[in-house]
């Protein structure tokens, strides 16, 4: 096992939705995420970038696997020896949910990735909270902030997402990155004219930025830099302008006419 002495590296576990991506940005340290576009779902490359970035002596990182198992997360420890282990505690109805909503597939596969999570025996992460052999586990709360209700029309500065949650997250972030700490680009549009890719802008206190939404406008997903954010802006008015009306055709004859 690698040195502790001059490493952080924190494994994040919890099912698909639980808000292991968003807790994990949240630390300001560089993230390996299988599901990130760079990676591809390729485990092979992914565990090879792992092992060569977290078991270095001085290694920085967070590194987010599911982990369902006992077994999985015994791979996962020692694929990164992590010197923090967080696990996401995070209610499965509102995993299902939020898988539901953030549409993003393959939805089936991340819905039985829940029900094997809360199916499995847990009792090696209850058993280290309480002083046992798994490591510094931490059962960290929900980061995900409330989603917002859908917009309506004529659209409000609430509905569009700038209300007062919006003003507070964004100045919980403020304070964040004036006490030091830095975040990489929350952006993952991957038609973003500004990258190829994630964006590999970090976010410091003197980097200009916005606090970005998801594509629905009803959750937030962090600090992203203003060309990543005024594109996508840009992108949803073009869209929205070039929606045609629908045309709805009758395909059986009218009741009125029938005999």
């Amino acid at each position: 096992m690698a040195d502790h002495q001059d490493r952080r590296v924190v494994l994040v576990l919890g099912p698909p939705g639980s808000g292991k991506s968003t807790f994990a940005r949240s630390l300001g340290l560089p993230v390996f995420d299988l599901d990130d576009e760079r990676w591809r779902g390729n485990d092979f490359r992914f565990r090879q970038a792992v092992e060569t970035a977290a078991l270095a002596p001085a290694a920085k990182c967070v590194v987010i696997r599911t982990g369902a198992t006992a077994t999985a997360r015994a791979a996962a420890r020692r694929l990164c020896d992590p010197t923090e282990v967080v696990v996401m505690d995070t209610d499965e109805a509102v995993c299902v949910e939020r898988v539901r909503r953030r549409g993003r597939a393959p939805i089936d596969f991340q819905l039985n990735g829940i029900r094997d999570w809360f199916a499995s025996d847990r009792s090696d992460l209850s058993d280290a909270v309480d002083g046992g052999s798994y490591g510094d586990v931490v059962a960290a709360p929900v980061v995900h902030p409330p989603r917002l209700p859908v917009p309506s029309k004529p659209a409000t500065t609430v509905s569009r997402g700038y209300g007062v949650e919006h003003r507070a997250l964004r100045q919980r972030w403020s304070d964040l990155l004036a006490a030091g700490q830095t975040v990489p680009c929350a952006c993952e549009h991957r038609d973003c004219p500004h990258h190829a890719g994630p964006c590999l802008t970090v976010i410091t206190s003197a980097t200009p930025w916005d606090l970005g939404h998801t594509d629905d406008r009803r959750d937030w997903t962090g600090p992203e830099c203003v060309p990543c954010n005024r594109s996508a802006g840009a992108r949803a008015a073009r869209a929205a302008s070039q929606v045609q009306p629908m045309t709805i055709r009758e395909w059986c004859e009218p009741i009125a006419n029938r005999r």
